[in-house]
Parts: C-alpha cells; sequence; structure tokens
C-alpha cells in the first residue's frame, strides 16, 4: 500500500468518488495498507540479527522494518461500481511502497499509488480517463510493544509530493496521521486496526476526513494467513459527505521468508462505497 491509506474525493481534478477507497485498500495496511501485514515475531529484534521473515496476514504492516532493512511493495487492484445505470470500471496499477529502516523502530516510507485507468459506460456516457497518482512521503514510527491489555502501537504520517505547479499548494490531500495497533490473543490469532484523519479543501469546501479500519488474522499456518477486514471513510464537516463502508477479505501466502502474496477483495456496505473491489499485492523484504 502506499504511504496514503485515504481515497480522495470528487472534485475537478480528483477520481470519481465511486472508486475513492482504491487508495485505501491497496493495504495498509495500511495500507493499508493498504499499503497498506500479521506482526512478524522477530520484527523487533536489533539489525544485527539475520533479515526477519514476513509473517502472513494483515497485522505485519504495524512492524517496522529492522534498521537497515528494506522492503518493496506493489500490486494490481481493480475497483467496480454501478450507480444510477452507469457501469465503472477502475484498474489500478504499481501502488509502490519502498519502506526503509532508519532505526530498529523508525521508518522511512516513500510510495507511488500508481496509475490508474477507469472506464465509464451507461445511457448517455460513454468514456474513459488515464491518471498518474501523486508520491508521497512519510515516516512510521513504532511507540510500544503489546504489554498485557494495551495494545502493540505504531504511528504514521505522511505528506503527498506535489509534481505540478507550485509544489506547496497541495491538490486535495493534506498531510494525515494514522494510529495503528494490534492485539496479539493467541500464538495463531490477532485482532487490530487503525484509526486516522486527513485535511482537505476541495475549492472552497474544507473538511476533516476520518478513517477507521478493523481487522482480525489467524494463521493458518506457518505460510498461510486469512483475514477479514471492515474500513470506514466519512467526512463529517463536507458539504458533500460520503461516507463510505466495505466489508472485505483475503488470503496471504508466505512464498519464501522474503516473498509474501496477498490477495483480497470487498464489498461496499452502502451506496457512496463501490461494489466491489479487488487486489493483489506483492511484498519482498530484502
Amino acid at each position: 500500500m502506499s504511504v496514503f491509506p485515504f481515497a480522495r474525493r470528487a472534485g475537478p481534478t480528483a477520481l470519481p468518488p465511486a472508486c475513492l477507497l482504491m487508495l485505501l485498500v491497496c493495504a495498509a495496511g495500511t495500507q493499508l495498507l493498504p499499503p497498506d501485514r500479521v506482526l512478524a515475531a522477530d520484527s523487533w529484534t536489533p539489525s544485527a540479527e539475520p533479515t526477519p521473515s514476513i509473517r502472513p496476514g494483515l497485522g505485519e504492516r504495524i512492524g517496522g522494518i529492522a534498521r537497515g532493512r528494506t522492503q518493496l511493495e506493489g500490486g494490481y487492484a481493480l475497483v467496480s461500481d454501478n450507480s444510477a445505470g452507469v457501469r465503472m470500471t477502475q484498474h489500478s496499477v504499481g501502488d509502490l511502497l519502498l519502506r526503509f529502516g532508519l532505526t530498529d523502530r523508525l521508518e522511512f516510507r516513500l510510495g507511488w499509488p500508481g496509475y490508474v485507468a477507469t472506464d465509464y459506460a451507461g445511457p448517455g456516457l460513454t468514456g474513459s480517463s488515464h491518471d498518474a497518482l501523486e508520491p508521497n512521503v512519510g515516516f512510521m514510527l513504532d511507540l510500544c510493544a503489546q504489554r498485557g491489555m494495551l495494545p502493540q502501537t505504531a504511528v504514521l504520517a505522511a505528506v503527498p509530493i506535489t509534481l505540478e505547479g507550485n509544489p506547496f499548494a497541495l491538490d486535495s490531500l493534506q498531510p494525515l496521521a494514522q494510529l495503528l495497533y494490534r492485539w496479539q490473543l493467541t500464538d495463531r490469532i490477532a485482532w487490530g486496526g487503525t484509526s486516522g484523519m486527513a485535511l482537505f479543501d476541495l475549492a472552497g469546501d474544507d473538511f476533516t476526513q476520518f478513517q477507521q479500519t478493523a481487522n482480525l488474522d489467524w494463521l493458518v499456518t506457518h505460510r498461510l494467513g486469512i483475514f477479514g477486514e471492515w474500513e470506514m471513510l466519512v467526512d463529517p464537516g463536507s458539504a458533500d459527505d460520503r461516507s463510505q463502508h466495505l466489508l472485505g477479505g483475503g488470503v496471504s501466502y508466505l512464498a519464501s521468508q522474503r516473498l509474501q502474496v496477498t490477495w483480497k477483495a470487498g464489498l461496499g456496505l452502502n451506496e457512496p462505497a463501490p461494489d466491489f473491489l479487488t487486489y493483489v499485492r506483492l511484498a519482498y523484504r530484502f
């Protein structure tokens, strides 16, 4: 997942509202994820140790990359929606995220949401659009490991890198902050989520967008994990509140000690959310 777990809202230069969760699911993740994920048992080991292996699942995203180590992620996503008789299909390729451990607890993240192609088909409306989304940069800090009832916690902060016009005039997505947390219930089951916010200014519509996820991970074998996740985007202060709710699940497979493959599918729970989305994502740790 790119650094940003949030989606752009509709605007003169923004993506269509029915497919805004594209940037959220390509988890995080976080991520998504999603950019945007189950915590590797040795993710807290000193960087002098051998390269930590990835553990399949969603919660791995909260574990920082050990000092001097690098993880590269990327994938493909598909979003489909049918609203007012207009069928929308959107493909996203890339969604690259480079994670580098500056220390054993501080991680640098450079993301590019990728290239997006959107097709429309309906009565009196047929067309397509193509967009290369802006990259973003951020940091994630592991705050604490799990202690009893207190979850393992990390914080993420990020900003977009504007490539056109005034470099200080962000198009629509403003700096964001996100809190990640996770409880290891048993050796194989973990419960966690994220809470975040981002500031928007779209044609005079100033508002704060809140994001919330909740996920459950089950490690079936040492190589196979399954997960379920609920996602929400809420714009309570916007003149056009198009809050979105999504429910999904998927499978993560550890192909090797360094390579993980994740597949996820989800359904929209309300009208503003896309009807269906799915993605395939790879993560390789150096």
